[in-house]
């Protein structure tokens, strides 16, 4: 562990949590806006092209998952999730300058591909700064922040979407998450790397190889558990304020307080 004190290590875990929360702003943001009449009828929108770019974000997101995470292996947590955020953060932005259908279903798989960080850089960060006693209470409040982002971002959505239209809520939504980049660069040593060569050094033992990951029968259990889960908490992101709108006829506030 690095010398550093408790209050500095878990206000760094907050970091992760804002940005978590930030991050599933982002993915929601769209959903509130192909519920709303204003973003449909701008883009003639049909219920087969909102299932396209409400698929578009997990198209690039899911294949970049494993990629990520060996980014940040390679070049430590600090930059290339600074640098991912900093990127999604713009092409979520960028959505309020979009006039094309094929503009936003472009800055959707671009934000999937930036935000694919966040899990992998989250989890390796707390990996090697968090002492293994505190260890699941620092993932449980990593993981509180994507349930917080969809929350939190319906909210916000709608508030934003009725006072000031769809593309300022893109705009103000992406630009205004950028402040969460000062502390980040500020606070976070780029030494995880450092860490992790030193912890293995101290072992006596060699890393074990990603292949043998796949010989403990229990990651088998944890992969068709986590595909079984996000089926259904993807589908309640993307289509649930959709379904509130049009089938139950709800406004917009009733359904950013139902979602």
């Amino acid at each position: 562990m690095p010398r550093r004190t408790s209050y500095h290590i878990w206000t760094i875990v907050g970091l992760l949590c804002l940005a978590n929360i930030i991050a599933y702003v982002d993915r929601t943001n769209l959903s509130v806006a192909i519920a709303s009449t204003e973003f449909r009828n701008f883009f003639n929108l049909t219920n087969a092209q909102r299932g396209d770019l409400s698929s578009a974000f997990f198209w690039s997101y899911a294949f970049l998952q494993i990629p990520a995470g060996a980014l940040a292996d390679r070049y430590g947590v600090k930059v290339p999730l600074a640098v991912g955020f900093l990127l999604w953060s713009v092409v979520s932005a960028l959505t309020g300058w979009t006039d094309l259908l094929w503009q936003v279903f472009l800055l959707r798989v671009l934000l999937g591909i930036f935000e694919a960080i966040i899990t992998p850089g989250g989890m390796r960060w707390m990996r090697f700064n968090i002492d293994e006693k505190h260890r699941g209470l620092a993932v449980g409040l990593f993981f509180a922040g994507a349930k917080l982002g969809p929350a939190i971002g319906t909210q916000a959505s709608v508030y934003l979407l009725q006072t000031y239209g769809w593309r300022e809520m893109f705009i103000i939504l992406g630009f205004g998450s950028l402040v969460w980049l000062i502390p980040w660069w500020f606070m976070v040593k780029n030494d995880d790397r450092a860490i992790e060569t030193a912890q293995i050094k101290a072992s006596g033992t060699a890393a074990v190889p990603f292949a043998d990951v796949f010989k403990t029968p229990a990651i088998y259990g944890i992969l068709i558990g986590t595909f079984a889960y996000n089926y259904f908490n993807y589908f309640c992101l993307t289509w649930l304020p959709a379904y509130f709108v049009d089938h139950w006829k709800m406004n917009l506030n009733q359904m950013g307080w139902f979602t």
